[in-house]
């Protein structure tokens, strides 16, 4: 991966997440040029009826090496991830192997500890709060208003949904996602590659590979 520092940095999906951290680079001011990447052709064609995005569109995945020449070299995955990371996955194995930067992009109005770790391609948004000794792992989402307080453990590929409350010492295990507005009870652990409903209390482990849900939450599906 490239170290090197670019006042240009391309956002890889257009949908709704990227209208999100769109909002974010142009609040903190933070690059000279921002540019949006569909998927594909018939994506493109779809986004540029997209009034958000269609002004920042510079091109499809199959373009990313030759706008990486151009001097485009940041690059942040915002395609989003509810259960189901892969196709994030396979991005940032290409914008990698490409040699772009990336970087992690914290909304201004967010709190994050000077004590927090976080890794690379990692997004915070709007009002959410990273306590003290926390680690987030990369390309991992803590989205609006969540709270993610003190030592707490985030994997990889994680995605914290709006308004969740993980109380501390939690530990998520990579590619896991957690619904929006769950509470997670102190010291609990969640394996990886699992789905926590909207809306669920988790107050026991919860497995790896598992659907849960509910309040308490329990495991519905393997």
């Amino acid at each position: 991966m490239s170290l090197e520092i670019s006042k240009n940095i391309l956002l890889i999906g257009g949908g709704g997440h990227c209208h999100s951290v769109l909002d974010t680079l142009l609040r903190s001011d933070s690059y000279e040029k921002i540019g949006v990447i569909a998927k594909d052709a018939d994506n493109y064609r779809e986004l540029e009826a997209d009034s958000i995005v269609s002004n920042y569109l510079v091109g499809i995945d199959a373009d990313l090496s030759v706008l990486f020449s151009e001097h485009w070299g940041s690059a942040f995955i915002t395609l989003g991830s509810i259960g189901d990371p892969s196709g994030r996955k396979h991005i940032g194995s290409v914008i990698q192997e490409i040699g772009f930067s990336i970087p992690t992009i914290i909304d201004p109005s967010a709190i994050v500890s000077e004590q927090a770790n976080l890794g690379v391609g990692v997004f915070v948004g709007k009002n959410a709060i990273v306590n003290i000794g926390c680690r987030i792992g990369s390309h991992s989402i803590i989205n609006t208003g969540a709270i993610i307080e003190h030592d707490c453990r985030i994997n990889d590929f994680v995605h914290i949904s709006p308004g969740s409350l993980l109380c501390g010492s939690v530990s998520i295990g990579e590619e896991t996602h957690i619904g929006a507005g769950s509470v997670i009870r102190q010291c609990i652990r969640i394996g990886k590659n699992s789905l926590i409903g909207a809306g669920s209390v988790v107050v026991t482990d919860i497995p790896d590979h598992v659907t849960a849900y509910g309040n308490p939450c329990k495991v519905i599906e393997q």
